[in-house]
């Protein structure tokens, strides 16, 4: 069972969430930030306000951006070009303890598919990933099962989303 001081952490930003959604109509970053501001909020902590460690952090992000859009081409034996693109590999246990950035790596996916371990974390990544989307499409189904209503062929849609997704998931499964 999970810590009683981590529930009640995760309760109040919760709280503080539909709050703001409230507040504003919704959620916007923006406005979940502006809102986290001051020190009492129960969102302050969950943001670094330190500009140098944060602007750090925005332009990791931005590089895990051009990385993932950047799209090498990569020559074929016959002369013609084949994308290969960067494939993040996530760090290793003992890379997650040496270093502090638990940032694992980009690599070209020719280079990950060569190499047993790196495969194998790619593959969990990708696990992770199409577990997300599943329970993402489950979360809607449930959200227009309950708002009830007669529209079969929307849910006939997400049903054969879902069916889909679990059909990826076993795939990738498979691959281990």
């Amino acid at each position: 069972m999970a810590n009683p001081k981590v529930r009640k952490a995760k309760k109040a930003v919760q709280n503080e969430l539909q709050r703001i959604a409230a507040l504003h109509e919704g959620l916007r970053p923006s406005d979940v930030v502006t809102e986290a501001k001051p020190k009492e909020s129960p969102l302050h902590g969950e943001f670094e306000w330190a500009d140098g460690k944060a602007a750090h952090k925005y332009r990791l992000m931005q590089a895990r951006t051009l990385i993932r859009i950047a799209v090498p081409m990569k020559e074929q034996p016959d002369g013609s070009m084949k994308r290969d693109p960067f494939v993040w590999v996530p760090p290793t246990h003992a890379q997650r303890e040496e270093s502090e950035s638990n940032e694992g790596v980009y690599q070209q996916m020719s280079v990950v598919v060569q190499d047993v371990d790196k495969f194998a974390r790619a593959l969990t990544a990708l696990s992770q990933k199409v577990r997300s989307a599943m329970l993402a499409a489950e979360e809607l189904r449930d959200a227009a099962a309950d708002v009830g209503g007669d529209d079969s062929e929307r849910m006939a849609r997400i049903a054969l989303a879902i069916t889909a997704l679990q059909t990826a998931g076993a795939a990738v499964s498979a691959l281990h």
